[in-house]
């Protein structure tokens, strides 16, 4: 059992195109909890860290 979940681990790292989309999801919805929760997002900018209000936030397009 545990041999076959590592070969799919293995898997799943080896599709960087897929890491890409599950990390852009994962991006997207943490950044949609934070401006429906009205918190604010900590973002670097010019070399230093940023809070951006939750009025400000802007949520990335699904398909980006």
């Amino acid at each position: 059992m545990q041999e076959t979940a590592t070969k799919d681990i293995g898997k799943l790292l080896d599709d960087r195109e897929g890491m890409d989309r599950a990390l852009a999801r994962a991006v997207r919805q943490a950044v949609l909890q934070h401006k429906r929760a009205g918190n604010p997002v900590a973002i670097w900018c010019d070399g230093k860290v940023v809070w951006v209000n939750p009025d400000e936030i802007e949520v990335p397009d699904e398909n980006s």
